[in-house]
């Protein structure tokens, strides 16, 4: 069994709403909000690394089911037989290779 690190529907839908927002925030001409200043020759704009890595899992997850639901089955089925069967050593392995890509 793999613990699948993908994002929930919930954390998703949140993050394309977020997306969302960031990219209405403009008005219909195209222009900045009023308030904003307007960019001049030389202005550089760049993206955060959260922003980044923000972008490339909502790109990687596109489309994708973020559960194996036949897995799902599996495992109430072994849960209800009470034959799962936990190796805590490899969920700790799990815990900290989660840890170490954040």
């Amino acid at each position: 069994m793999s613990i699948d690190t993908r994002f929930t529907p919930a954390i998703r839908s949140a993050l394309l709403e977020k997306m969302h927002d960031l990219n209405n925030s403009r008005t219909p001409q195209g222009d900045n909000r009023l308030d904003e200043p307007k960019a001049r020759a030389g202005d550089r704009v760049s993206l955060s690394a959260d922003a980044l890595r923000i972008h490339a899992a909502v790109s990687m997850t596109a489309g994708q089911e973020v559960f194996d639901a036949e897995r799902v089955m599996e495992i109430r089925l072994a849960l209800a037989t009470g034959s799962y069967q936990i190796d805590p050593l490899r969920v700790a392995e799990k815990f900290h290779r989660f840890n170490i890509n954040l």
